[in-house]
């Protein structure tokens, strides 16, 4: 429960008995509000921990482990969320980083590859 949220419930209950006008009103009030927030959170909540930029980086990290050639960097055509690595799923199925290696791999949006030989 936010902090904010606790003060304002703790507040309301020191309310003494004589105002249960006022305490049932702000009880009403607090139900209300909270109600009001939760089409907002349940939307929030659908997409929040979702990156469609997955199927495409999965897709791409098979297809440059099965070359079997190990990469200097993985690459993509998209961005990815912060603090996403995009040589993590890479590294997860097999593939193998090696900073003196000569190739790059460049994922693309539809999981295509692009492999590039740098001097």
């Amino acid at each position: 429960m936010p902090a904010a949220v606790l003060t304002v419930v703790l507040a309301a209950t020191a309310l003494p008995v004589r105002w249960q006008q006022a305490r049932t009103a702000i009880a009403l009030l607090m139900l209300t509000a909270s109600m009001a927030a939760v089409p907002g959170r349940l939307t929030f909540a659908a997409t929040m921990h979702r990156m469609p930029e997955y199927a495409p980086l999965v897709e791409g990290s098979r297809r440059a482990v099965r070359q079997r050639q190990p990469m200097r960097a993985i690459e993509t055509e998209f961005t990815l969320p912060a603090p996403s690595d995009p040589t993590f799923v890479y590294r997860i199925l097999g593939g193998a980083i090696d900073p003196t290696s000569p190739w790059v791999a460049r994922i693309r949006k539809t999981g295509d590859v692009d492999f590039r030989k740098v001097e």
